[in-house]
């Protein structure tokens, strides 16, 4: 399922295309280092489709790798995303760039999905624990394109 809904996504929609621009992602990079939560779910609201909810947390217990981030699906709460806590000098630029590049397939996943569920999703280069990632090679790793590198041809 996740394959057909990664091969339906060939280019952002109208919302996501005002995620992506240079000043909305400066303005949540700085929701991001006062790790404020709810500021970034009410910076996202403005730009995506009035039926869609995002939430946003941060919990260093629930998610101990840096460049990582718990996503839970619910169909009638939509997403919710836990981040660790930041620490100044992290690749924190990273995340919130690859975050928010996956918009789409959020969206597309709210949309489709009939029942909720939940992965982990590695912003690093290498996918620290099973789920989603942008690359890894073990059977528990589900690649994700890099939607930045495919807009810059490579």
């Amino acid at each position: 399922m996740l394959t057909r809904l990664l091969r339906g996504l060939r280019r952002p929609p109208a919302p996501v295309a005002k995620i992506l621009e240079d000043g909305f992602r400066r303005a949540i990079y700085e929701e991001f280092c006062a790790q404020d939560g709810p500021a970034i779910a009410r910076a996202l609201a403005v730009h995506l489709p009035h039926d869609t909810a995002v939430t946003v947390a941060f919990d260093p217990v629930a998610v101990p790798h840096p460049m990582s981030c718990a996503w839970s699906l619910a169909k009638d709460r939509g997403s919710h995303f836990t981040f660790p806590a930041f620490q100044p000098g992290q690749l924190l630029e990273v995340v919130v760039e690859r975050w928010l590049s996956l918009f789409d397939l959020f969206l597309a996943a709210q949309r489709k999905f009939e029942r909720g569920g939940s992965a982990m999703i590695s912003f690093n280069d290498l996918a620290a624990e099973p789920g989603l990632g942008f690359c890894g090679s073990a059977p528990g790793h589900i690649l994700l394109p890099d939607f930045a590198f495919l807009q810059t041809h490579g």
